[in-house]
């Protein structure tokens, strides 16, 4: 266990990370001061509105200018570890969890401590709701260590690997669906069953049979099933069967819409209901399960998250670059920010701007750029260089930190998308024993673009030069004279 002041990790040789921009008239301006250094990972939102990333087990915790507050690192001891039925967020009580997986759970609290996890729902106050992993299908209410309640479903044995996934809802509720997970259950099993339970009392308040219940004509299939989120409206979503299938605030069954696999999903108050299903985002009328539209153009489509106005953000590529795109509520694409790296998440802001992450998971060579919608990205006619520090830190020992100390940034302007090549050399142009002759070799859109380079210790400290080369047509060469410390 580890628990860290401001984040760092060790780092092996050289490594970069970029986020940029792409056309001006469609690319949201980078906010002054950013990008800054971050591992790559989800995107949240603090109680206090502070950037939040998430990233595998560990959590970073950055202020609205985007300096590092605290960051918690963990690695599970499970080992192999199974999938954790619910995914680390921002609980209502201002915790963050919950966060490893069967076997050991641990959760934090706003200073970034160490504490408990609930593996379920957090209500405001602190009680959590959750099922036990044990055979029974039990889900148990607990608030500081005292049991509220207890609701056992009768005529189902679970399977012992896996724990039900518990969901709230809008009006005083929470969802779960059980299911045995064995593909020829006995006559007194159920299967399929949706419960909703009272939160305050742990009473029953309805109960759905999905084979029960004019759901009998969906594909059968040998996958499992879970609840996924409240319906807006009212009611709850559930995949179960191949399908998504929308349950109304008494339980009775409206709708069902073809997935692949569990879909993400994300909703609003509007009626529109979001979700990466298989490879490609769509959207769906809450009331009717009617398709809205699919988002097109993009490749390796990642649902990111939902702003305040509906507006939906996406991450994926367009021809081969990784790019964020915003769309409007009816499928409109609102703007475009192409990045270097995979965008690995993005939250909107409560002033409008938006946080976004890029760079590869268990990798820390990303960055996190703070965009402004409402302006747009400077453009250029000749393409510039720059880089924001010609001192700084190669680390010490076999590795280099990857403080904010460590490394600089280098800033290209292009009015186009282009080859780059970055390396460090000495004074004669001689690159070091240890180092690949470049430290990067790939492609930047068009923009504004932010190059984060972090020279290893095969460097050795003293005078040096940081070489950025862009390839094409009109060949483009800058040296960067560099002192590297320890």
């Amino acid at each position: 266990m580890r628990h860290h002041r401001g984040w760092h990790h060790a780092m092996v040789g050289g490594l970069l990370a970029l986020v940029g921009g792409g056309p001006a008239l469609s690319t949201p301006a980078v906010v002054a001061g950013w990008p800054v250094p971050a591992p790559a990972g989800q995107v949240h939102a603090a109680p206090g509105g502070q950037p939040l990333v998430i990233s595998g087990s560990n959590a970073y915790l950055f202020s609205s200018q985007g300096i590092s507050i605290w960051s918690a690192l963990r690695t599970p001891s499970c080992g192999n570890c199974d999938e954790s039925p619910a995914a680390p967020n921002v609980q209502p009580d201002g915790t963050y969890g919950p966060f490893g997986a069967p076997g050991d759970f641990w959760a934090l609290d706003p200073t970034g401590q160490f504490i408990a996890a609930c593996v379920g729902v957090v209500l405001s106050d602190g009680t959590c709701i959750a099922a036990d992993p044990s055979p029974a299908a039990t889900v148990r209410a607990t608030r500081a260590g005292t049991t509220l309640w207890v609701f056992t479903e009768p005529n189902v044995v679970l399977d012992t690997a896996g724990t039900p996934k518990v969901v709230a809802g809008g009006e005083g509720e929470v969802f779960v669906l059980f299911d045995p997970g064995r593909e020829v259950p006995s006559e007194r099993e159920v299967r399929y069953r949706v419960v909703s339970i009272d939160t305050a009392t742990g009473a029953r308040k309805w109960s759905t049979d999905l084979l029960k219940s004019g759901v009998e004509q969906i594909t059968f299939s040998n996958s499992g099933g879970q609840v996924l989120a409240p319906r807006p409206g009212g009611g709850v979503l559930v995949q179960a069967l191949g399908q998504m299938v929308a349950l109304d605030r008494a339980g009775a069954f409206v709708w069902k819409y073809r997935v692949a696999g569990s879909p993400r999903v994300e909703s609003d108050p509007s009626g529109l209901i979001a979700m990466l299903n298989g490879d490609s985002v769509e959207a769906l009328d809450a009331s009717s399960g009617a398709q809205r539209f699919v988002v097109d153009g993009l490749d390796l489509q990642q649902l990111l998250s939902r702003g305040s106005s509906g507006t939906l953000y996406v991450g994926g590529e367009r021809a081969g670059i990784p790019e964020l795109a915003a769309y409007w509520p009816d499928g409109g694409l609102k703007w475009t920010y192409p990045t270097a790296l995979p965008v690995a998440g993005a939250r909107e802001s409560t002033d409008g701007t938006v946080v976004v992450s890029t760079g590869y998971p268990g990798r820390f060579d990303g960055l996190l750029t703070r965009i402004d919608p409402t302006k747009v990205a400077p453009g250029t006619r000749k393409p510039r260089i720059g880089v924001t520090r010609r001192s700084f830190s190669v680390g010490r020992g076999p590795a280099s930190s990857a403080s904010r100390r460590a490394g600089t940034i280098v800033k290209i302007m292009s009015p186009s998308a282009r080859q780059v090549t970055i390396s460090i050399e000495d004074l004669r142009g001689r690159r070091y024993r240890g180092l690949p002759a470049s430290l990067y070799a790939g492609r930047v859109p068009a923009g504004m673009s932010h190059v984060r380079v972090l020279a290893g210790t095969a460097a050795r400290p003293g005078r040096a030069q940081l070489v950025v080369r862009l390839v094409g047509s009109r060949p483009q060469l800058a040296r960067f004279k560099v002192r590297l410390t320890r």
